[in-house]
């Protein structure tokens, strides 16, 4: 037990105990002992571990027999052989951290193996997700955009354009925000990247976004489209349908709403944000993962859908992307920012698009987490959103990003 918690009633304890040390190979080897309780994890982990143990069925009673940690060949209960097999003394330094950190009275009812089963899990998931993230070079990708200082030009909405130039600033890329159509063939010429954002949609601008757009595919260049509440009204649905079939876009990037609205091409009106019943949850992740596949193959473009868990696919692909808290919808242009990231990104990495998006995506949403922690509000939110990708780089995306790659 830790510190003044006892799992168990002492005569049980010692009971136990003796069992223990009566299976241990060698007589001059005993159990550790308990160090003091300190928080070892990450908030975020410590948050994930606290959801996995009350999501776990009613407690089971102790087993009164008991094994040797030390030989894996006679450990009968199979998680918790996995648990301590995995670096032993740390993970059960770790198992004492967390019964003290966790002061639920549900919580401690559970036995030390329980418990050792639910870092065995999270071990797993975390070595899983460390051999995935092999696969994409974040420190390349990083090292592109610094070096080249990618030039990104924007045609987006008046209400966020201000942090969107201030957030492809931040990555080390260079912004343009241009969209009267008597320039933005020419400024688009001088650009590596362009984003179309359709969030405050005027005819003028539709005009700009066109031509812009077919000046960047004429010049091979990549282009990021954001179909902004593309269900709200009937403008807005021909105006994405009419951009669709005259631009090429590379990367298409939206919500659940946007992203579904432009493959069914539904008809119900709904705002900026993802309707509820569009939500993707473990009963519909398998028609929004093929969904998405068949959009990226119809478009030949790499899409993107953003919430509580982000995808990106290009059709054969797919990367689930658990970055990111809740706090980050609560201020405007979240999604706008990221399409500047996003076009910042790739084009500094045009040789590898699906990897430059999936790290933008995860970086913002470990920006978001950053964010989170240092707020004492939305408005601070946003500065610390800011912060933190300014000082975004290769290590700290493979220290935080939870990435799961698909195919």
């Amino acid at each position: 037990v830790c510190g003044q918690q006892k799992l168990f009633p002492p005569q049980q304890h010692r009971r136990i105990r003796i069992q223990i040390q009566l299976l241990l190979p060698h007589p001059q080897l005993s159990l550790p002992q308990p160090p003091q309780p300190q928080p070892l994890l990450p908030l975020q982990q410590q948050r994930r571990i606290r959801i996995q143990i009350q999501l776990l069925p009613p407690p089971q009673p102790f087993p009164l027999l008991f094994v040797n940690p030390l030989q894996p060949q006679s450990l009968q209960h199979p998680v918790a052989a996995k648990s301590l097999m995995l670096k032993p003394p740390k993970d059960l330094f770790t198992v004492y951290s967390i019964l003290g950190i966790i002061k639920c009275e549900k919580i401690r009812q559970y036995t030390f193996f329980n418990i050792c089963g639910i870092i065995c899990n999270e071990c797993r998931r975390q070595e899983k997700r460390r051999n995935q993230m092999k696969r994409i070079d974040f420190e390349r990708i990083f090292d592109n955009i610094r070096r080249d200082q990618t030039m990104v030009h924007c045609i987006t909405n008046y209400v966020t354009i201000n942090d969107v130039a201030n957030m492809i600033l931040a990555i080390g890329a260079s912004p343009i925000m241009a969209d009267d159509w008597m320039e933005v063939r020419e400024i688009t010429a001088m650009c590596d990247s362009l984003v179309i954002n359709m969030g405050t949609l005027k005819q003028n601008t539709v005009r700009s976004m066109l031509l812009a757009g077919k000046e960047a595919n004429q010049r091979g260049h990549l282009v990021v489209f954001d179909p902004v509440g593309v269900g709200a009204s009937r403008f807005r649905k021909e105006t994405a349908a009419k951009l669709l079939k005259q631009i090429h876009f590379n990367v298409i990037r939206g919500n659940i709403s946007e992203i579904k609205t432009l493959y069914e091409g539904s008809d119900d009106g709904y705002g900026v944000d993802a309707k509820k019943d569009d939500a993707v949850t473990e009963d519909n992740l398998e028609y929004v993962i093929q969904m998405a596949k068949n959009m990226a193959k119809k478009t030949k473009a790499v899409i993107v859908i953003t919430g509580k868990t982000d995808l990106v696919t290009d059709g054969q692909q797919i990367y689930l992307i658990d970055n990111g808290v809740l706090d980050m919808s609560r201020i405007t242009g979240t999604g706008c920012m990221l399409d500047g990231v996003i076009a910042g990104f790739i084009g500094a990495n045009p040789d590898q698009i699906l990897e430059a998006v999936t790290t933008a995506v995860s970086a913002m949403g470990i920006c978001g987490e950053y964010a989170k922690e240092k707020a004492e509000g939305t408005g601070t939110l946003k500065v610390h959103l800011m912060d933190a990708m300014s000082n975004m780089n290769a290590e700290w995306m493979e220290r935080s990003s939870q990435i799961e790659s698909k195919c």
